[in-house]
């Protein structure tokens, strides 16, 4: 299934609540790809999306004395902004994330300018 599938998003929750109920701490590539799955899922009710990414979160935040923000979390986060601009949790983790070492500078645009703009200066 793909990441935009809602079926992916449900499985996906599942098995990070599974890991909780296991006691199995999740490491910085579950959480970016539970981030992931929270930023590009379809999901009927946003509500839903957006509160699982807030539980996303808070794990990171109990756990950032090992794990620490990356630019992979962030661009997941920022994404959740661009698409959700009504709720204002997802900003509050993207400032978090800046303020705890996750690098604006290392995501990657989306916007085909800005890659056309990158291979311009190589060119120069």
């Amino acid at each position: 299934a793909k990441s935009k599938d809602p079926a992916c998003w449900e499985l996906a929750v599942a098995l990070f609540r599974d890991m909780s109920k296991k006691s199995i701490q999740p490491d910085e590539f579950t959480f970016a790809s539970m981030l992931n799955v929270c930023a590009n899922t379809r999901h009927k009710d946003p509500t839903n999306v957006l509160d699982m990414a807030e539980e996303v979160v808070g794990e990171m935040k109990q756990h950032s004395h090992k794990i620490k923000p990356d630019h992979f979390h962030l661009s997941s986060c920022q994404r959740l902004q661009q698409r959700h601009p009504g709720d204002e949790r997802p900003r509050e983790w993207v400032t978090w994330m800046i303020h705890n070492g996750a690098d604006p500078g290392k995501v990657k645009s989306k916007d085909p300018r800005g890659k056309q703009l990158r291979n311009n200066k190589k060119v120069k």
